[in-house]
């Protein structure tokens, strides 16, 4: 708590429910702590500014990409540090709790594309949200790692649809400046009791190949 900013703690005062507060300062503060280890400064300093969507960002560190997801009783941060000489890299994650959900056939027939409703099982399937928020998750992924949140509409494009591989993401109308990928991440291997009595799905969205990037245990 003690290396939040007032801002942050104020945010975290207006979510409605105590345990939405309780994920909060504890997510926030874990990536204060970690963000300051590649920064080389006290967490407490670190300066957050903020797109024109609203994505943070760190002004006194432009190399540094992060990106904070969280679902559940889990949060996921992303971190990559571009070199001297590259250009920035562009990185997004996202995290879902795996649930039930009745409106996912309607939500898949909005915003996926024919190629990914094509890759979901049958709806009365067992595995159905569990494929469905594995798909979702690549697709947030993408607008995370752009900054633009679903500003980019959804159907725009396609995400790869064999959940095993990494891939590009193909565009159907504009295309952005950067060529992106995207991976899946196995996040309840990481998980220890009592949280792996839940499923997660996760995954991440780079302007870099994902196998470039080393992926770490969550910390306590």
């Amino acid at each position: 708590m003690s290396v939040l900013s007032s801002e942050e703690r104020q945010r975290a005062q207006r979510l409605a429910f105590p345990h939405l507060r309780r994920h909060f300062l504890a997510a926030h503060g874990a990536m204060r702590r970690i963000l300051a280890e590649y920064a080389q400064c006290p967490p407490a300093a670190l300066r957050f500014a903020a797109s024109s969507y609203g994505k943070p960002f760190l002004p006194d560190c432009p190399r540094l990409a992060f990106n904070l997801s969280h679902s559940g009783e889990v949060a996921l941060l992303g971190v990559a540090q571009g070199s001297g000489s590259g250009s920035p890299i562009a990185l997004g994650v996202d995290i879902e709790l795996c649930r039930p959900g009745t409106d996912f056939p309607s939500i898949s027939a909005r915003y996926f594309s024919a190629a990914e409703q094509a890759s979901l099982p049958d709806p009365q399937a067992e595995d159905y949200s569990c494929q469905f928020m594995r798909l979702w998750t690549r697709k947030e992924a993408v607008t995370k790692c752009l900054g633009t949140g679903l500003r980019t509409p959804l159907s725009h494009f396609t995400v790869p649809c064999d959940l095993a591989k990494s891939a590009q993401v193909i565009w159907h109308r504009e295309t952005p400046s950067a060529t992106l990928f995207v991976r899946e991440l196995d996040i309840n291997s990481y998980l220890g009791a009592p949280l792996n009595k839940d499923v997660y799905a996760s995954s991440l969205c780079a302007s870099v190949p994902p196998e470039d990037i080393c992926f770490f245990p969550p910390r306590p």
